[in-house]
């Protein structure tokens, strides 16, 4: 992968990519997860200092929304071939399943519930947005989970009728997060 890199005659190839070069595909997927998520905080961190604290949860589920709706938009233009898409609830959890299979690698799923009507799934695990948030002390100023305006944005821009709930069930050390989502069929979409 770093086949066209050039070192310095000066430089110690072969100590550089020892030292520096992460040793397996999970040591890099976790390394570009911790840098994604410092990323989204420090911007928050910037939107708090420049505009007020105020701004902050309301920047920060404005970009999970959108994120959502990209996501979703992806995973149905890269996967329609491949995957049913149903119109209903289920297709959240295809989209979330999409998203930590290529982007969010500390989470596990539990998938409770799948049918037309509803879905449950939790999610468990280190949430890298916590974690930076609170490497950065933005904790106490968004709503948690974060995640809430994600599935929402994957529910409008697949056009389904159902409502998203969230809950944070368990926060633990490192920044690990237990939290539980329900999307139900909205009154009147049958």
């Amino acid at each position: 992968m770093r086949d066209a890199d050039v070192f310095h005659p000066e430089q110690d190839p072969e100590l550089l990519l020892r030292a520096l070069y992460p040793a397996t595909p999970t040591e890099l997927a976790l390394d570009l997860s911790r840098v994604t998520s410092l990323f989204y905080a420090l911007l928050l961190q910037l939107a708090g200092e420049q505009l007020g604290v105020h701004a902050v949860d309301g920047m920060s589920r404005a970009m999970f929304y959108r994120l959502g709706r990209l996501k979703a938009q992806a995973t149905r233009d890269r996967h329609a071939q491949q995957l049913p898409f149903h119109g209903d609830a289920r297709d959240l959890v295809a989209v979330l399943i999409s998203a930590i299979y290529n982007a969010s690698p500390e989470y596990v799923f539990h998938v409770e519930r799948y049918d037309s009507a509803a879905c449950s799934v939790t999610l468990s695990g280190v949430d890298r947005y916590y974690r930076a948030a609170a490497q950065l002390g933005l904790v106490q100023q968004l709503r948690w989970p974060t995640l809430h305006a994600f599935f929402e944005g994957i529910r409008d821009e697949l056009g389904i009728a159902c409502e998203v709930e969230s809950q944070l069930v368990a926060v633990s050390t490192d920044a690990r997060l237990i939290t539980r989502y329900l999307f139900r069929e909205s009154e009147g979409a049958r």
